[in-house]
């Protein structure tokens, strides 16, 4: 499966060997998987009001409920997925995006806040709020507004920027602004970008942005 495909949707992760599409509207998630060449439905799970997910193993999956900001767990090793034992929710702020990555031996899930309300990062364990990034970044000209988040999974968090036109790092241990690429400001055409995904096979973050009245996915070489 091409890395392109992870963010042909923003409501879409790759789950191990599934594509995990989150259908707020009709209220469900949906599991689909490539057999013989096709792609097709495996299992849906019905939620009240799921809005954002993410992956945190290849058998577990987290969404926000849309009204109390909660987020869930689900254990996707039966089938149908149930809510998964010995995890307890999550309090967050409704969140466009959310990604889960460690430090050290620490689980840490970080979201990007709705509009221009940060990002913000919690311990898994605990739900405890670690750290939080707001307001006008260092050589910014203009507010930051989070959308897309991820991580490569050592110490870097990346997140698109649609009000600068640019994807921002932060150091996972304290939120520290690590600066942004150069190859990523909108002079070299990344115009509003809004969701990503880390590729750690190419070492390479798969960006999808707004350009000429269209979305786009570039492929970034990052810098390691």
């Amino acid at each position: 499966m091409a890395d392109s495909l992870f963010i042909l949707s923003e409501c879409c992760r790759l789950l191990c060997d599934e594509f995990v599409f989150l259908l707020r509207n009709e209220k469900r998630i949906d599991f689909w998987a490539e057999d013989l060449s096709r792609v097709v439905l495996t299992h849906s799970v019905a939620l009240h009001k799921p809005t954002r997910m993410c992956a945190a193993s290849p058998t577990l999956l987290l969404y926000q409920n849309y009204v109390s900001k909660e987020i869930h767990w689900l254990d996707c090793s039966t089938n149908p997925p149930k809510p998964a034992p010995g995890k307890n929710s999550l309090p967050a702020r409704r969140c466009w995006d959310m990604c889960i990555t460690r430090d050290g031996d620490k689980s840490l899930l970080i979201t990007s806040g709705y509009m221009m309300s940060g990002i913000t990062c919690y311990d898994t364990e605990t739900g405890a709020e670690r750290w939080r990034v707001e307001g006008q970044l260092p050589g910014m000209e203009k507010e930051f507004c989070p959308l897309g988040v991820t991580a490569d999974g050592t110490r870097r968090v990346f997140v698109c920027d649609i009000n600068n036109m640019c994807v921002h790092m932060f150091d996972v241990s304290d939120g520290q602004h690590l600066g942004w690429s150069v190859l990523m400001k909108g002079e070299q055409g990344l115009v509003q970008p809004r969701v990503i995904q880390w590729s750690e096979a190419n070492k390479s973050l798969v960006v999808g942005h707004f350009k000429d009245n269209k979305y786009i996915i570039t492929v970034f070489k990052a810098k390691v």
